[in-house]
C-alpha cells in the first residue's frame, strides 16, 4: 500500500494534477534538501503555493524512474526529471520518500 500511495503521487507530480499531488501528502508533510541537511518546505499548502506554480508553467514536465528501493515505510527513487518551468535540461536526482501510519506521504528528502 505504502508503495502504490508514492507511485500516485509521482504521477499525479508527472501529470501536474495539483489536486490528486495534494491528496497524497500529509497536512504537516516536511520536504528536504538532504545535501544541505536543511528544511526546504513544509506544510500542504506552501505545496499548493509552490507546485501549482510550478506546473503551471511546466507543460513539458517528464520524469522517468530509473531505480527503487524500499524499506519499510521509505521509498527511495533515483530519477530523472525534465521540462521544470520550460527547461529541457535533464535532471538526475534522488528522492527519499516517507509515508505515515495514515498511508500518506508525510516526508521527503532530495539529493538533485
Amino acid at each position: 500500500m505504502k508503495i502504490s500511495i508514492v507511485n500516485q503521487h509521482q504521477e499525479a507530480y508527472a501529470n501536474r494534477d495539483i489536486e490528486t499531488f495534494l491528496q497524497t501528502m500529509d497536512d504537516d508533510i516536511k520536504v528536504y534538501n538532504l545535501k544541505k541537511s536543511e528544511l526546504m518546505w513544509e506544510g500542504k499548502e506552501h505545496a499548493r503555493d509552490s507546485y501549482g506554480t510550478m506546473f503551471s508553467q511546466s507543460p513539458d514536465l517528464k520524469v522517468v524512474k530509473k531505480n527503487r528501493i524500499v524499506m519499510g515505510d521509505m521509498i527511495i527513487d533515483q530519477l530523472i526529471i525534465s521540462g521544470i518551468r520550460g527547461n529541457p535540461e535533464e535532471k538526475e536526482g534522488i528522492e527519499i520518500t516517507q509515508v505515515n501510519e495514515a498511508n500518506l506521504v508525510s516526508k521527503k528528502w532530495y539529493i538533485f
